[in-house]
């Protein structure tokens, strides 16, 4: 095996420029990268469910939130297409980040001190999350692969 530093290296050196940050090796650094999950519908389902839970356990001064919740829960159930009836929902809901800041602060002065403010918010991270995604603009690769799945 051949070895593509000089012999004699020494990594170490005070004139590699390498040699002051460990975290670089030979002039390549790792980039950082961070990744995603994307949402879905089961995600979502979970999160509703939570939430239903929760309401469910703090008794009757919440029904009203549990009875929505679940109507909400059966129709996402109904969907054929479960992920897109999401997408077109939160796309609504969360045209930018001032309609989703405002639905959390609702949420907080109605729910404060209380869990189930903190299952709600879960549940709308995961719906502002998809929202995000929706509204960002496409890139030029993804607009041409739209294109061409439309015979276009």
């Amino acid at each position: 095996m051949h070895s593509v530093l000089p012999a004699g290296h020494n990594p170490k050196t005070p004139d590699d420029p390498d040699s002051e940050n460990p975290k670089k090796k030979h002039g390549i650094q790792k980039a950082k990268v961070k990744i995603y999950k994307m949402v879905n519908h089961k995600d979502i389902e979970l999160a509703q469910v939570k939430v239903i839970k929760i309401a469910l356990q703090k008794g009757r001064k919440y029904d009203n939130l549990t009875k929505n919740y679940g109507g909400y829960l059966k129709k996402l159930r109904a969907e054929k297409n479960p992920n897109d009836y999401i997408k077109t929902i939160v796309v609504k809901m969360f045209s930018n980040e001032e309609a989703y800041t405002l639905r959390l602060e609702n949420y907080c002065k109605r729910y404060a001190d209380n869990d189930l403010y903190t299952s709600l918010e879960e549940l709308y991270k995961l719906y502002y999350q998809i929202a995000k995604e929706e509204n960002r603009e496409r890139s030029d690769d993804e607009i041409e692969q739209m294109l061409k799945a439309m015979a276009i």
